[in-house]
């Protein structure tokens, strides 16, 4: 699905590589946590993906890329959304501002390629079943929650049917709810088969994700399951407490990269206190 070896990109009239010697292999319904700070190569590497780079953010590429059997970077546009499609932080700066409906909002790129009515309907009906967007289907984009918003930024990629999608930092604006719902979202399209790869600074979104890619100065330091390597990336607000308790002696166990870990760990806290107090 996606095969990259060597990758380096030059940002126009940069003297130093934004992402320097990226080599990895992803694969159809894998869940890509692509970790790491301000200026580690996160978005610069997605924007390559996407196509984005050097296409209009100009700079200059080295190495091989190839997503979905094609190379991003000299693909034509209508061909390479229907490869990679990408939603961003900011719902509000991928709605066109122009579409009285959600409906409408969805089959916007649709109608640009010149996708015939019928077809139209019928993929946008299926994206609104499987985010889930019924009940707002006929309401208007811009009045909408922020987590709603980057839903219908999700259904506006995904009605391409790409099978890509990458999402870069897509939670950093929304509350508690509706980073779950986003969440839970991309989570359901790689089981239905879509690669998705997902940039944060934060490990406590991509706890349940199945591979995790750290990024350090626009290289990978890590790639493999779930690990957490002191301070490349913030730690989930469990892993955090569970630190504190380290300190004063009372968790020996690993540090929990998951919900249900940390919940398990700190039960067996408790109990061993009961215990003692007993």
């Amino acid at each position: 699905m996606i095969e990259a070896s060597n990758l380096n990109f030059f940002y126009a009239s940069a003297k130093n590589p934004a992402i320097s010697g990226i080599t990895f292999q992803a694969h159809a319904g894998e869940t890509i946590a692509l970790i790491g700070g301000d200026n580690s190569g996160k978005s610069t590497l997605l924007y390559l993906l996407s196509g984005l780079a050097p296409q209009l953010l100009k700079g200059e590429r080295h190495g091989q890329l190839q997503v979905a059997g094609l190379d991003p970077s000299t693909a034509p546009p209508e061909i390479r959304l229907r490869a990679v499609g990408m939603v961003f932080a900011n719902p509000v700066s991928q709605i066109t501002g122009i579409c009285p409906s959600v409906e409408e909002e969805i089959a916007w790129s649709l109608g640009n390629l010149g996708v015939n009515r019928e077809a139209m309907h019928r993929q946008v009906d299926e994206v609104i079943q499987q985010l889930h967007l019924e009940e707002i289907r006929h309401r208007i984009p811009w009045q909408l929650s922020s987590g709603q918003q980057q839903l219908v930024a999700v259904a506006s990629a995904l009605v391409l049917q790409p099978q890509v999608l990458l999402f870069d930092e897509p939670i950093s604006s929304l509350d508690a709810h509706s980073r779950k719902a986003v969440i839970a979202a991309a989570l359901d399209l790689a089981q239905a088969g879509h690669t998705i790869i997902w940039a944060t600074p934060e490990l406590e979104s991509v706890a349940n994700f199945s591979r995790w890619i750290y990024l350090d100065r626009g290289k990978i330091i890590y790639d493999g399951p779930p690990n957490w390597l002191g301070k490349t990336a913030l730690p989930a607000a469990w892993t955090r407490l569970a630190q504190k308790a380290q300190a004063q002696g009372l968790w020996s166990q690993p540090l929990p990269f998951t919900e249900h870990e940390a919940a398990e760990g700190f039960g067996a806290i408790i109990h061993s206190h009961d215990n003692h107090k007993a």
